[in-house]
């Protein structure tokens, strides 16, 4: 049995950006996730399966699948559901056997396409690599679950596992997904005057891309997601967190504002719409769900061209807050800004943002439940060829909207010492990316060096950088 429920606001630009890469069936998307987590001591393969059973049976969300696959999808929320759960027992296994097969395992859950009819649209992994050293390996549709849910995740399975061995129950969840879809609809409820005053300040931009891009064969992997990790010295940290304080603003918008600074350089432009996320979950009792919570933001990045540095960060506060303080769902924001919305979907939030960064949630720790440590895990793995996708399974007129999924995109750490640029390597060549982080890295350190030096100087700095020209969009 299942019940129909309207897809919630806050998933509305995960579901459009979805159906826009592969409208005739946005399964095939690829746009998933995993989570792993490492366990150590003596772990009861039969009972965890049982606690992730019991999480199941907690959330809706882990029981939905897709009764309409349009636009405004429809989902069904099954009252039983059994979930997919599979062990391997390579305990006995020499360990470069246990790597390929993690390799693997790990390639085919984070290229994954779902069929969004038949749930469950997630799958659990246990890993037997010795008696006391298991790795979990959970891969999930996106539309499931945002980057918070997975320390929630975790928690609720080992917590379930600790019950059945005679640990106290779980709390009770908050809310099912009704109730969160009425409480989504209620964070986001403005005044019209107010949603269209807001998207006033706001723009399509004109280039649906900046970046130069290079054209892939018909055989290569456009799934070929690298990331070029970038760190700044402890004196630039500690000199950003006082530029912060001194502005009542976070490292976080402090980074935001050097990587607008560092991209308007990069594309040529002095005017931009930037994109992040906040966490979104402020309605009581939210922080112990699992779901998608997050909430895009979109700000224009214009700053006066005789800005001080200092100056930039405030504009860049200023125009976040507002954005936070505006905030409406996907769907509203896009016919406001996008007259042919209706007509032209899908049409996602690719086509509102020249340049995009997030942070990431704070990692919780090692987690102890009786014998059992529970500790974050990110096992290496290797594409598997039989998990690509080229060009000849695109559909025709989506190659624009998979290269903009993969344009470089920038991922500050929990800590905000630093951070990766994600990016595809085969729509975006990898000296872009040492060069975008290289440029992130000169505005960051000047701006901590001198903030108030004008905006000029970081314009003068970038152009000189060896660089600069070859990698400048066209």
């Amino acid at each position: 049995m299942s019940r129909p429920v309207n897809l919630p606001p806050h998933y509305e630009a995960v579901w459009e950006r979805m159906v826009e890469l592969h409208p005739a069936d946005p399964g095939q998307s690829r746009f998933g996730g995993l989570v792993a987590r490492q366990i150590d001591g003596p772990l009861d393969p039969a009972l965890l399966r049982r606690a992730i059973a019991d999480v199941t049976r907690r959330h809706d969300i882990l029981r939905i699948s897709v009764r309409t696959a349009g636009p405004d999808a429809v989902l069904d929320v099954h009252t039983d559901l059994e979930p997919d759960v599979r062990v391997a027992d390579l305990a006995e296994c020499p360990p470069a056997e246990q790597d390929a097969y993690v390799s693997r395992l790990v390639s085919g859950e984070r290229r994954r396409a779902y069929r969004l009819a038949e749930p469950p649209l997630w799958s659990a992994h246990l890993v037997r690599l010795s008696p006391v050293r298991n790795l979990l390996v959970i891969g999930v549709c996106h539309l499931l679950l945002d980057g918070w849910s997975a320390n929630v995740l975790f928690e609720e399975v080992f917590g379930a596992y600790a019950a059945r061995s005679g640990g106290p129950a779980l709390p009770a969840v908050p809310m099912d997904l009704p109730a969160v879809t009425a409480a989504q609809r209620a964070d986001l409820s403005q005044s019209a005057h107010r949603v269209e005053q807001w998207a006033r300040e706001l723009w399509v931009p004109e280039e649906y891309l900046r970046l130069p891009v290079r054209t892939p064969g018909p055989t290569e992997d456009l799934l070929a997601d690298a990331a070029q990790p970038f760190a700044f010295g402890d004196g630039v940290v500690s000199a950003l967190a006082d530029l912060a304080w001194r502005n009542r603003t976070t490292p976080f918008v402090v980074l935001t504002a050097a990587y607008a600074t560092a991209m308007s350089v990069r594309m040529d432009t002095p005017r931009l719409v930037v994109s992040t996320t906040i966490l979104g979950r402020l309605m009581p009792g939210t922080h112990r769900l699992l779901g998608q919570f997050t909430r895009d933001v979109f700000f224009p990045f214009a700053p006066g061209p005789r800005s001080s540095l200092e100056e930039v960060v405030r504009h860049t506060h200023a125009a976040l807050a507002a954005a936070v303080d505006s905030a409406t769902s996907f769907t509203t924001l896009a016919r406001l800004l996008h007259p042919g919305f209706a007509a032209g979907r899908p049409w996602s939030d690719l086509h509102l943002f020249d340049a995009y960064l997030q942070p990431v949630p704070p990692d919780v720790g090692p987690l102890r439940y009786g014998d059992l440590t529970v500790r974050a895990a990110d096992p290496a793995w290797t594409p598997a060829p039989e998990h690509a996708v080229t060009l000849p399974e695109l559909l025709p007129g989506t190659l624009s909207s998979w290269i903009k999924h993969g344009a470089p995109h920038l991922t500050v750490n929990a800590d905000r010492r630093g951070g990766v640029l994600g990016f595809n390597r085969t729509f975006f060549e990898p000296g872009l990316a040492e060069s975008l982080v290289a440029d992130q890295l000169a505005v960051a350190r000047l701006m901590a060096a001198d903030p108030a030096a004008p905006l000029a100087e970081a314009h003068r700095l970038l152009a000189q950088r060896p660089d600069a020209a070859g990698a400048s969009a066209g």
